[in-house]
């Protein structure tokens, strides 16, 4: 009986002590994770919000999963719903909120197309954005419609290595913007696409002048950072930094640029630090799905102190639009509704789209290309070819995303010497292209943003230099193909988009075609 109550009082005594020890410990490792957190006296907080490359889209995107699960994601009046949600919640936390867009957002759409930008231009204007970069998209509509968005709607455009030819800067874009957050100075640069000029209609860009290739750019950025006494130096970029990433390790240095945010095809990256700079990608193909936050603490002296970012995602199923902006958007579609709506075919299968290598939608395309001509292979650029295919009825308002441009085809003969030297050099410099009855197998280029064409096949067999091919391709790649020499006269036609409308009621429903026609090896 003695032995059993000495056994319980040494139980209670064990479970007394792990007691003790685990409340030890809990307060023991809290105060470490409290000094881990604290930060240095002066440390301001900063909450960087990032959105981007809308391509003009006025409604949710449908993802079409197993199982029949369809959910709903993206649209700018929740987009702007989020942003604002984000921007109120960085405020009650005591952190100071900077709103940016990395641009891409005045073309891609029926309505966008219809309004000139004005719809998109106008949901912008209604964001709290501090900066909102030039991409190529934004000069589908010419300068004067970004004048008249820039001064009228204040929607805050940015492009620092862009000016006026005859010198000077241009009536539609700040070069750099300048904020203050608490003690801190913070600068914002825009890199606008280096070859603006390249893939720009040319009344559209004519007498601008663009700084050549990024190492200026950033130089000039980092002065401009000195000059205004900043703390901190925030670059915006359209550049895929995957694909780049040799030449953006070596402009930075040196720089003075704090944080790099650029796009990323391939995939969306982690934050990675090069040469002092965190480097931090946003999707290329959003259209509105994400917006990513990154809050930074921020000292004046010490500089970056503390990093986190995450992506947020715009659930429609779930996220309730912003209702003024709402409001415009219901009435843009209903103006173009009964036009748009129109059914011109079904699609069996969901049919995607590919930048880099072969999409479902690029294949579709110029397969209809080569039937309206019965040309021997197609070509045409990746980027003429915007979005995906949903399963079930193609109505016309699809087409305007899958082709949101108002490109022409072109049917001429060429040899084949000129044909291997026009994919040579277009792939090298980095320039995708979507392909019909050709095969193309290609690696990268080491710290190149291009490709190296290992094969080019035509009917299974090497295209022959001392051979005729009759191609087609659109106005776009032909205006900047010199390779391209016709062998006869160049035979102009219809715009792409009413070829593939006429491709798709001829078949009807749409199968998916095999993909595979461009391989990259090792990826």
């Amino acid at each position: 009986m003695f032995r059993g109550a000495f056994r319980q009082k040494r139980k209670r005594l064990y479970a007394a002590l792990l007691a003790c020890s685990i409340v030890f410990s809990t307060f023991f490792l809290g105060c470490l994770e409290d000094k881990k957190d604290a930060l240095p006296a002066n440390t301001e907080g900063l909450t960087l919000i990032t959105l981007g490359v809308l391509q003009g889209n006025m409604a949710p995107f449908e993802r079409h999963y197993s199982r029949g699960r369809v959910r709903h994601f993206g649209d700018p009046a929740r987009v702007a719903s989020v942003v604002n949600r984000l921007v109120e919640d960085a405020k009650k936390r005591g952190r100071h909120p900077i709103v940016v867009d990395l641009g891409d957002n005045l073309s891609g759409s029926a309505e966008a197309l219809f309004t000139k930008g004005a719809i998109t231009a106008r949901v912008l204007a209604d964001m709290p954005l501090q900066a909102s970069l030039l991409g190529n998209l934004e000069f589908a509509h010419g300068q004067k419609a970004l004048t008249e968005y820039f001064t009228k709607l204040k929607v805050p455009f940015i492009g620092s290595n862009i000016g006026a030819e005859k010198g000077g800067s241009l009536p539609f874009a700040n070069q750099f913007v300048h904020l203050n957050a608490g003690k801190l100075k913070v600068t914002l640069a825009g890199l606008v696409p280096p070859n603006l000029k390249f893939v720009c209609l040319p009344g559209n860009v004519s007498g601008i002048s663009v700084m050549e290739g990024i190492n200026e750019p950033f130089k000039a950025a980092g002065k401009a950072k000195s000059k205004n006494g900043s703390n901190l130096l925030i670059m915006l970029t359209q550049e895929s930094l995957g694909t780049h990433f040799a030449g953006f390790k070596e402009a930075l240095k040196g720089s003075g640029i704090d944080i790099l945010f650029g796009l990323d095809f391939d995939r969306e990256g982690e934050i990675k630090i090069v040469e002092g700079a965190r480097v931090m990608a946003f999707p290329g193909h959003n259209q509105g799905q994400r917006v990513r936050v990154t809050e930074l603490d921020v000292h004046p002296k010490n500089g970056i102190v503390k990093v986190d970012s995450w992506f947020e995602i715009v659930d429609a199923d779930v996220e309730k639009p912003n209702p003024k902006i709402q409001a415009y958007l219901e009435e843009a579609r209903k103006k173009f509704k009964a036009a748009l709506d129109k059914e011109i075919g079904k699609a069996e299968k969901y049919c995607n789209r590919e930048f880099w290598t072969d999409g479902d939608t690029g294949n579709i395309l110029t397969d209809a290309l080569r039937e309206k001509t019965g040309a021997d292979l197609a070509v045409v650029n990746s980027g003429g070819v915007a979005s995906a295919l949903a399963p079930g009825p193609i109505l016309l308002r699809d087409l305007y995303r899958v082709i949101p441009y108002q490109n022409s085809i072109a049917v001429l003969e060429v040899k084949g010497k000129d044909l291997i030297r026009f994919l040579n050099e277009t792939l090298g410099r980095g320039s995708p292209l979507q392909v019909s009855n050709l095969f193309l197998r290609l690696n990268r280029i080491d710290g190149a943003r291009g490709f190296r064409v290992v094969h080019a096949l035509h009917k299974g067999s090497d295209i022959s230099p001392s051979k005729t091919y009759k191609i087609v391709t659109n106005d776009f790649v032909l205006g900047r193909s010199p390779q391209l020499v016709p062998l006869k006269g160049i035979e102009t036609g219809p715009l792409m988009r009413d070829v593939l409308i006429e491709y798709l009621k001829k078949h009807n429903p749409l199968p998916r075609p095999k993909r595979g026609r461009v391989v990259i090896e090792g990826e």
